[in-house]
């Protein structure tokens, strides 16, 4: 046997060993990373639903914030009115009390 027959049988032994081990690898490999990558969708789909829930709630508490002041507001106004009918002196200590409140 030649050496040159002999390199050809060991290359072809070596291509038929290491070709299929190759494609088994890598599709193991794929497969890893495919559902790495589905696990992270799913998680930052979930993060997402997480922070507009959240979002949601904090809206819905400033905005019962927001009409408890309007509320305030109104009946400081209501305040104003019954202050108005007195002298000069205690309307201007109330308009300072309204200011400061």
């Amino acid at each position: 046997m030649s050496p040159q027959s002999h390199s050809r049988i060991l290359i072809k032994h070596f291509l038929a060993v290491f070709l299929p081990l190759s494609a088994f690898l890598g599709s193991v490999v794929v497969t890893i990373y495919y559902q790495q990558v589905q696990t992270e969708k799913i998680v930052l789909k979930t993060n997402e639903l997480d922070k507009v829930d959240l979002e949601t709630k904090v809206i819905s508490g400033d905005f019962h914030f927001v009409v408890s002041d309007l509320i305030v507001i109104s009946k400081q106004n209501e305040l104003q009115k019954i202050l108005e009918g007195v002298d000069g002196e205690k309307q201007a200590l109330s308009r300072e009390f309204l200011s400061f409140s």
